[in-house]
């Protein structure tokens, strides 16, 4: 649809570079949300194994593997299966599925207001886009709608539509709606009322675009801190140490060699000096590399060969 508005409107370009910079900020969001993520992900998985303790015990000493795997089927398949369905229903569901899972997620702090800022953002580009090049107001809102990505804001378009052929403004509409913030209220009121537009919704665009980005961000941080305070719920009760080795629950994490200094292959390896504990993992202090913070480094490359990445 913002392609749509940008061909109408004469202005291509700037839409693809709309579209590219709204999608490479994603990526980059994405990118620090899972380095962000791994270490605590990584020792909650490790947790879900290993407790119950009793069913681990059962597993190593007398063969359990039935009541091990079932014990672990209860517990991570609501997990999976509860992310696999917000991805679906995301990607995949119908108006009325995406429209409640837009709901939902409007209710989790920060995150509803950053998906909320950056559809009001995609939803000014467009106006002012179209509006510029002289596309009428109605269908104009009815094109950024869509763009935005945003159930709501259709469901609005479509309902305040009636009353716009009626004669009342848009302004009047987003300020009576409830939906809208003040901030893009003001905005818009003023570029109206000024006959300044496009200069508003410009404005509007840039301001929502960063307030969406930076709650996002912080939203992201929060996250990975309350996945560390689980973890650490459990080092509470005494069920892991701080340090304890990693071995002591992966026995194949044991006698492992590292890269030598300067090492120019991944044959040039010595044995490690001391084990990895959960408190290294914590801190990021294990020596552990992803390899997406070091391209063209010898473990980045070794990743790729090996197709870790992909």
């Amino acid at each position: 649809a913002l392609l749509q508005a940008g061909d109408q409107s004469g202005r291509l370009p700037d839409c693809f570079k709309l579209l590219s910079a709204h999608y490479h900020e994603r990526a980059q969001l994405v990118r620090t949300a899972l380095a962000s993520l791994a270490y605590p992900v990584f020792v909650l998985h490790i947790a879900l194994l290993l407790f119950p303790i009793s069913r681990f015990t059962g597993l190593i000493l007398q063969g359990e593997v039935f009541a091990f795997l079932l014990q672990k089927l209860s517990v991570f398949a609501p997990l999976y299966g509860g992310a696999a369905l917000l991805i679906l229903a995301s990607n995949a569901g119908g108006e009325n599925w995406r429209a409640t899972l837009e709901q939902l997620l409007q209710r989790v702090p920060l995150l509803g207001t950053a998906r909320r800022s950056l559809a009001l953002s995609r939803l000014s580009a467009a106006l002012e886009a179209l509006i510029s090049a002289g596309v009428t107001i109605i269908e104009a809102w009815e094109l950024a709608a869509t763009a935005s990505g945003s159930p709501g804001l259709r469901r609005f378009v479509r309902r305040v539509k009636p009353l716009w052929l009626a004669g009342q403004t848009p302004a009047e509409s987003v300020s009576a709606s409830g939906i809208f913030p003040d901030e893009f209220s003001s905005l818009y009121h003023t570029g109206e009322v000024s006959g300044k537009l496009d200069e508003s919704l410009l404005r509007a665009r840039v301001y929502f675009a960063e307030q969406g980005a930076r709650k996002l961000k912080t939203f992201v941080m929060l996250a990975c801190g309350a996945l560390i305070g689980a973890v650490m719920l459990l080092v509470e009760e005494g069920r892991i140490g701080l340090d304890d080795v990693v071995e002591k629950f992966l026995p194949q994490l044991g006698n492992r060699k590292v890269l030598k200094p300067g090492a120019l292959c991944l044959a040039d390896v010595e044995p490690a000096k001391s084990p990895i504990t959960i408190r290294q993992l914590l801190t990021h202090t294990a020596g552990l590399s992803y390899g997406i913070f070091d391209p063209g480094s010898v473990i980045f490359k070794g990743y790729n060969e090996a197709g870790v990445l992909n």
